[in-house]
């Protein structure tokens, strides 16, 4: 299924791009892209021990929550992507990314505060839900199914690390890391992360993970996995009421529980909606 999707930037360009959907096991690997303003893009949902399973699972986890327990009340949804993107890799630097205007860029439906940019980059982000959810919302808290302090949005924090080519070059245990992913048999020349935390009760935690690698002359592929760890009892909540949570989550309904943009429109079309944007600004800022 292709997917349609035109974002207007508040510059004066307008880019427009073709989601291609495709099966997950077919985006464990770098995709042969042609069309420059195409995006590959999978998801799943997967039970926590075949996620964790995988080889590189452990490396997008944050270090605060490696330590905890009972990841086995969790599942996880997991995207990947890929675009192309016309830019060589000396255009590419934290300067000009690390900016909490760039991740307002990304998803400016929402509210991000910069927390701190040296040393390192953080971000306090809060992503709202629909004005119709507060009456779910309620309803699962009255219930007892969500804490009193639940709110209609989704808090979370976000810390960036930045990993260039001689950074990987130099140190061959980030190597072996990298090489887990199993993308490519070329080494990347770029690697973004984002690793989120402190997230409400509905998430533990989650990493997007960018991988920039040569595709030819002035172009790059950008590669994106995009995971979050969601409770599943959360997933099972609102069976009672007739709307399941993993449905909502997964934007499985159509209006009005569902929503046609924003987180609103469930993890895959929001997902999406982050991928047009971060392609949009890597082709503004990197043209």
């Amino acid at each position: 299924m292709i997917l349609f999707l035109e974002l207007f930037l508040l510059s004066n360009f307008l880019w427009s791009f073709t989601i291609v959907d495709k099966p997950h096991d077919s985006m464990n690997h770098l995709p042969d892209i042609k069309d420059p303003d195409a995006i590959y893009f999978s998801w799943q949902l997967l039970d926590w021990d075949v996620w964790y399973n995988r080889p590189y699972a452990v490396n997008l986890i944050p270090d605060a929550y490696k330590q905890q327990t009972k990841k086995e009340t969790l599942r996880t949804y997991e995207a990947r992507a890929a675009f192309l993107v016309p830019a060589t890799a000396a255009k590419l630097s934290r300067e000009t990314l690390h900016q909490v205007e760039v991740i307002a860029e990304l998803d400016p439906k929402n509210k991000h505060i910069l927390l701190t940019d040296k040393p390192g980059f953080r971000v306090r982000s809060t992503l709202y839900f629909p004005e119709h959810w507060k009456m779910i919302i309620e309803a699962l808290k009255q219930m007892g199914h969500l804490k009193p302090e639940n709110q209609a949005y989704l808090e979370m924090t976000s810390s960036f690390g930045w990993l260039d080519s001689k950074t990987i070059q130099n140190n061959h245990q980030l190597g072996e890391v990298l090489g887990r992913f199993k993308i490519s048999n070329k080494q990347p020349v770029v690697v973004n992360i984002q690793e989120i935390y402190d997230l409400n009760e509905i998430a533990q935690f989650g990493n997007i993970t960018t991988f920039f690698y040569e595709a030819g002359p002035d172009q790059l592929i950008a590669f994106t996995i995009c995971v979050f760890g969601i409770e599943k009892d959360v997933l099972q909540m609102g069976h009672q009421i007739g709307v399941t949570a993993e449905s909502v989550l997964l934007g499985q309904y159509t209006q009005p529980i569902n929503t046609p943009t924003g987180i609103g429109g469930g993890l895959p079309n929001y997902t999406k909606e982050l991928l047009i944007n971060m392609a949009n600004v890597l082709k503004t800022k990197l043209k």
